[in-house]
């Protein structure tokens, strides 16, 4: 499967004396996201791709993105997993090449301070497979089997994260804090069975950390608002792995029904954001799909306001998706939420 690129100024460059930029994958909220060839390690008989991300021009310059940057760095250098997309090298572009090119939302006049010295970037395992939102947009939603599968497999990836991993002697847990369909790559696996890799690290905290500012901090939006946990939106609080549930929980919501659990259109301002998450239920789930209860269920536990009362780990959360894949195996499921019964 290939996947196309977009002309870009910086197609051609040469990074770090090794990366050669072919073209731009896409434009995330903190950077840019180029495919490249590593030319360290192809060959004449094959090229072997990575994937660049280049900090964003608006934000070379805000302390706060470039510690979340430096953050995703951390973080990502240090869990190393075969469910987790693995960052290779960082380092900074080269001082010449001045900001990278503004993206589409982003003002074409960088000021650049006296002392500039490059573009933060980080270069990553290059996936060559959909993300589950491309999934979603082409497929509308998916059938209750497949997404309890797709659902084990992320909640396989979280726990990576949430197991924690090694700095300075000890094990730090680790809290995505931005998982949504757009950083969740489908891969197609051995006899046709679908696996996943998490990416996106940006956002991530470790266990026990205050998050002092929420979603919104100096006029900038950390995050995507359509499966933040409501303890994001208020901040100020220790966010652990139950964040990521919630996310997790809208996630099947939508994978199952097509829209998000609030049935909110993608530019709905940030405070109606904060209101559904804070104080709305989700949307009952269509009768005409017949998704079974104990599914049901099961993505209501985890889209739960308070944390206290979704699942306590992953691990928890297994357990019930594994349960509802042994239930489901006695019908025989068609299109998304046709049941019908077998003997």
């Amino acid at each position: 499967m290939s996947f196309p690129l977009s002309p870009d100024p910086w197609t051609g460059l040469l990074l770090a004396d090794r990366y050669c930029l072919e073209g731009l994958l896409g434009v995330g909220g903190m950077g840019r996201v180029y495919r490249a060839v590593d030319l360290q390690l192809s060959t004449a008989t094959g090229q072997r791709y990575v994937a660049i991300k280049i900090m964003l021009a608006s934000l070379i310059q805000d302390p706060e993105a470039c510690s979340r940057f430096e953050r995703e760095v951390e973080v990502a250098l240090h869990l190393q997993d075969q469910w987790v997309v693995r960052v290779l090298d960082h380092g900074l572009t080269p001082i010449h090449w001045g900001p990278p090119p503004p993206a589409a939302h982003e003002s074409a006049e960088v000021v650049l301070t006296e002392g500039w010295q490059g573009s933060p970037f980080l270069v990553m395992e290059y996936v060559e497979a959909p993300t589950l939102e491309r999934i979603l947009a082409e497929q509308g939603r998916l059938s209750v089997s497949r997404t309890l599968r797709l659902a084990r497999h992320i909640g396989v990836a979280l726990r990576a994260a949430h197991t924690g991993v090694m700095l300075e002697g000890q094990v730090v847990q680790v809290v995505h804090r931005d998982l949504n369909p757009s950083n969740i790559f489908v891969l197609e696996g051995s006899r046709g069975r679908e696996t996943v890799k998490l990416g996106d690290f940006g956002l991530a905290k470790f266990v026990g950390e205050i998050d002092t500012g929420g979603l919104v901090t100096r006029g900038l939006l950390w995050g995507t608002l359509t499966y933040a946990s409501p303890e994001q939106f208020r901040g100020g609080e220790r966010i652990d792995g139950r964040s990521d549930i919630y996310s997790l929980g809208g996630i099947l919501y939508e994978m199952l029904v097509g829209t998000n659990c609030f049935g909110l259109p993608e530019d709905t301002p940030t405070e109606q954001w904060l209101h559904a998450h804070l104080t709305r239920p989700p949307d009952p789930f269509p009768e005409s799909l017949k998704i079974p209860e104990f599914v049901q269920q099961i993505i209501l536990k985890c889209l739960q306001k308070d944390s206290d009362q979704r699942y306590a780990s992953i691990t928890d959360l297994d357990l019930d998706l594994q349960r509802a894949q042994q239930r489901l195996s006695t019908h025989r499921y068609t299109y998304p939420g046709s049941l019908t019964a077998t003997g």
